[in-house]
């Protein structure tokens, strides 16, 4: 217990400073007010003992709608009560992550690295949408898959997959997570299968096949995602990465080795099996009420029909890789340069890198073309760490081989933000990148430490930098402060409102609500499309 004071010390002071960040925030704002009041709107029906997709159109998988309505019968029915369960489910997924940071980075390591963390996610946009549960819900299950590697695996792919049948009953994006954990699976039986010195016995090859005929597939379901709009830049944000742990993985594959087929075949059940029998369990409670009714036909076109017909409608593109591309050019150089320094760093390095940080916070202010240019950077580094993920992992420079013991953990976690940064497809909007960026965090840790020959600095200044980016008070979010009179935050006046929103928001549902109830004859309400906080915060009753 003495050993793990110090963990426990650190997990507690980096959860209270992201609480006192986020409790100025969490009651504050809504981007879409069409979000908060979909997601209100499904709670309160579901309260009423109504089925998402067989009784209304539920826009995402409604497991999150069975929360959501114990949060209402718990807290009343408000809007600021969807917004307590994601801050705890928050508060939760930094711990996890915090456990991940654990594996590889000393104690106050992992403690900035998660703080980094939860500056770029739940105070930035505090509404309460699936995407921040299948977030957390990934974070809770890299922990797991990461204490399997180490030891009891089978009870912990148990729980990475309780984990995955969650997220996705809570969106159906939660299947990036499981792509992820079954290109681990196949990288781990790999490295427990290895016999470099005996040659693959002949006739032996139907299991490298299968798996690559497999991995093609995959590569082929993430092609098809980006197909409504295949451009350069959107290729490299959403194929590449992918394509660059496949290629690891196929050319591993087909190395020689002495293992037979049964033998990876059972190495890689062992790993497969816990873990999907974790998901099954979860999501067959959550199939069972359409089990029961008869809905399941509904629940399958709500899930994988009606999303279709989104795509077509709600997209929103990748900026062009002569602006993008060109922002996270230096950052990629100086993290694929950098373990050619000289070793360790001489004192007009650490100046030089220092002076590098120091100017950049100076110019960090909002207005500032520094934030731009950060933004397309950090959002161009998910392929920028998967190339030179797989470039270490197959032909590494000299001195630079990462040690096995790391390897698992360090390509788990580059996979997990590989896979889960489609999170982003097709709603390319900065927002929707704050979604993973905790993993794209980890598995660059990762990487980055496994290196022998990395210099500590430059990964320590990229977090000093994304620290201060944050702290500044982004102005690309609703929680910023207003710049015009009517923007200035006032509470939402309305009997089921509570968070703080712009004056002229508060005004305009407030006697948009006066009017329904002056000329409402019955509890019956028609609203245009696009406009379901209406139907939520102008009823004239509380469940």
């Amino acid at each position: 217990m003495r050993e793990r004071a110090p963990a426990y010390l650190a997990l507690a002071c980096v959860l209270a400073l992201a609480w006192f960040h986020v409790s100025h925030v969490l009651f504050v704002g809504w981007n879409v007010p069409s979000d908060d009041g979909v997601l209100a709107q499904a709670a309160e029906r579901v309260l009423r003992g109504e089925l998402p997709h067989r009784d209304f159109d539920a826009l995402w998988s409604g497991g999150l709608d069975w929360l959501n309505a114990g949060a209402f019968r718990a807290f009343g029915v408000r809007l600021t009560s969807l917004r307590i369960p994601v801050a705890v489910a928050w508060l939760v997924g930094l711990a996890a992550m915090f456990d991940c940071a654990r594996r590889f980075l000393p104690v106050w390591g992992a403690a900035v690295i998660t703080w980094c963390g939860s500056l770029w996610t739940l105070p930035l946009a505090p509404d309460p949408l699936p995407s921040w549960y299948n977030l957390f819900f990934a974070l809770i299950g890299c922990a797991a898959v990461l204490r399997a590697i180490q030891g009891n695996s089978r009870r912990w792919m148990f729980a990475a997959g309780l984990a995955a049948g969650a997220s996705i009953a809570v969106k159906i994006v939660g299947l990036y997570f499981v792509a992820a954990v079954f290109l681990f699976c196949v990288f781990e039986a790999q490295a427990r299968t290895r016999a470099p010195e005996a040659p693959r016995p002949l006739g032996s090859r139907w299991y490298g096949w299968l798996v690559t005929v497999g991995l093609a597939v995959f590569l082929g379901e993430v092609l098809s995602l980006v197909a409504y709009d295949v451009g350069t830049n959107t290729l490299l944000q959403f194929f590449v990465p992918s394509l660059a742990m496949v290629v690891v993985l196929v050319l591993r594959e087909w190395k020689a080795d002495g293992s037979t087929d049964a033998a990876r075949v059972r190495t890689l059940g062992a790993l497969v099996l816990p873990f999907v029998a974790g998901a099954v369990l979860v999501l067959g409670l959550w199939v069972a009420p359409y089990v029961a009714s008869g809905s399941v036909p509904a629940l399958l076109r709500g899930l994988f029909v009606t999303p279709q017909l989104r795509f077509e409608l709600v997209t929103y593109a990748m900026p062009g890789l002569r602006s993008a591309g060109l922002s996270v050019l230096p950052l990629a150089l100086l993290l694929a340069a950098v373990p050619f320094v000289r070793q360790p760093l001489g004192r007009a390095d650490r100046w030089a890198l220092g002076a590098f940080v120091a100017l950049f916070i100076a110019f960090d202010h909002n207005g500032s073309a520094t934030v731009l240019t950060t933004w397309y950077a950090m959002r161009a580094l998910t392929p920028c760490v998967a190339v030179l993920a797989a470039w270490w992992f197959l032909r590494p420079p000299k001195a630079e081989t990462i040690p096995p013991a790391r390897e698992s953990a360090a390509f788990f976690l580059v996979s997990s933000a590989a896979v889960c940064s489609l999170v982003q497809v097709p709603m390319s909007y900065v927002g929707y990148f704050l979604y993973f960026v905790p993993l794209l965090m980890l598995g660059a840790a990762a990487l980055w430490s496994a290196l022998p020959r990395m210099p500590r600095e430059v990964p320590a200044a990229l977090v000093v930098m994304a620290i201060a980016f944050q702290l500044r008070g982004s102005s690309e979010f609703a929680t910023h402060a207003p710049a015009r009179a009517a923007d200035v935050l006032t509470l939402l006046d309305v009997p089921r409102g509570g968070i703080l929103v712009s004056r002229e928001d508060s005004a305009h549902y407030a006697s948009l609500r006066a009017e329904v109830l002056k000329r409402a004859t019955s509890d019956w309400l028609f609203v245009w499309h696009d406009a379901p906080e209406i139907y939520f915060l102008d009823r004239k009753s509380v469940v």
